[in-house]
């Protein structure tokens, strides 16, 4: 995807593609990843029937920490078997994990729950997450403050288990530093 923001929605909506079951979307630039948050609405709509979602963050970038992946993603593609997050950031991963994880907490501003997007509504059918990351998060210094993948894994294992939806988790350990030029310390 180009660099802009603005080209993946309209992307997206010139593409027709009604029998849709596979979408893989990777970039390594930030602001195509805003861009495709920006076109959920429209992805969702044209793509309903979609049954395997692969995201690919392929180079260093991090998300806004208060920032986090419009909930209507967790809306859409109700028939999603398989997701998979391959990302060369712990914190990329984090981005749509805990936001997966706020959406099912999601409260409104006078502090009530929201009925908005209920725990079962969140991918029914879905079976399996893979996920591909560096898993760094352990190596930090303030390590017990910040959860690492592991633990918004197991968290989110635990609340599907909850509601009778139980999901295979697959992971996998990428090496971190994928733009490394071999040469460099010659």
């Amino acid at each position: 995807m180009d660099k802009e923001d603005t080209y993946v929605p309209i992307f997206f909506s010139a593409l027709s593609a009604p029998a849709l079951h596979t979408l893989s979307f990777e970039s390594q630039w930030q602001t195509t990843w805003e861009g495709f948050v920006n076109a959920l609405d429209v992805i969702g709509e044209k793509f309903e029937d979609l049954r395997y979602l692969q995201l690919t963050m392929s180079d260093a970038f991090e998300f806004d920490d208060e920032i986090l992946v419009d909930h209507t993603l967790f809306g859409i593609f109700p028939n999603l078997q398989e997701l998979a997050i391959n990302a060369i950031e712990d914190a990329q991963v984090q981005y749509f994990l805990r936001s997966w994880i706020l959406a099912t907490h999601a409260e409104e501003p006078d502090g009530d729950e929201s009925s908005d997007l209920a725990v079962a509504e969140i991918w029914p059918q879905l079976q399996l997450l893979t996920v591909r990351a560096p898993y760094d998060d352990g190596d930090d210094e303030d390590a017990d403050e910040v959860p690492t993948v592991d633990d918004t894994l197991s968290y989110l294992g635990s609340l599907r288990l909850s509601i009778n939806q139980p999901l295979e988790v697959w992971q996998e350990s990428i090496f971190s530093h994928l733009h490394v030029d071999p040469l460099e310390n010659v």
